[in-house]
């Protein structure tokens, strides 16, 4: 590792056989921990970050007006609770889960259907189907699109309810990183301390 001090002036490190072996080795596990091999770092990084390091910022005007007009025309109905559909796919909208990105403060949001039967839908085998007919209830709910708007209270900037932030750490993971077992190998992530932290802390209550 002493050779590392050489390493500045790459001209001059050329001369030293031993800093081209580290800085091989270094190529190497920099590569490793860059690839799928290196999920943990990256899990670890995402589990360590504080509230004061995470930005939310809704659509500003300036990125806004890079739409082109046809997208900023009807622009109310972004916020419309209902399925988008395209032949056989139908993907549920839900604004009132993104609130602060459309500058209202966030609420707990209502109940959503997650319909697996839905999603395993596909269009094999199903040339003469008739999805008009088929997906006829989603696309009255699109047909009536405006009276599923969500409204909120307009936030400069971005905040969250007391009740919503209690719901979602009901109903979300806190950690990203699957397992409490230390690591054997060099690397061990912080965020397991943290994982054992949370976890003797909820046990307390």
């Amino acid at each position: 590792m002493i050779f590392f001090l050489f390493m500045y002036d790459v001209r001059e490190s050329l001369l030293y056989s031993c800093t081209l072996l580290c800085v091989r080795w270094l190529f190497a596990h920099v590569t490793r921990t860059s690839s799928a091999a290196g999920l943990g770092y990256y899990r670890d990084a995402l589990d360590s970050l504080c509230d004061d390091q995470m930005t939310w910022m809704s659509y500003t005007d300036e990125i806004l007006g890079l739409l082109p007009p046809i997208a900023r025309e009807h622009s109310e109905i972004w916020r419309a609770r209902v399925p988008l559909i395209c032949f056989d796919v139908v993907e549920h909208h839900f604004p009132d889960r993104v609130l602060r990105q459309f500058g209202l403060q966030q609420v707990t949001p209502g109940p959503c259907d997650t319909s697996v039967h839905l999603h395993k839908i596909d269009r094999r085998g199903k040339h003469t189907e008739d999805w008009g007919m088929r997906h006829i209830q989603y696309i009255t709910m699109w047909d009536e699109r405006a009276t599923y708007i969500v409204d909120g209270i307009p936030s400069l900037v971005p905040t969250a309810s007391v009740d919503y932030m209690r719901w979602y750490y009901t109903i979300t993971r806190v950690f990203i990183s699957p397992s409490f077992r230390v690591p054997t190998d060099h690397y061990q992530p912080s965020s397991v301390a943290l994982h054992m932290t949370t976890r003797a802390l909820r046990s307390i209550h």
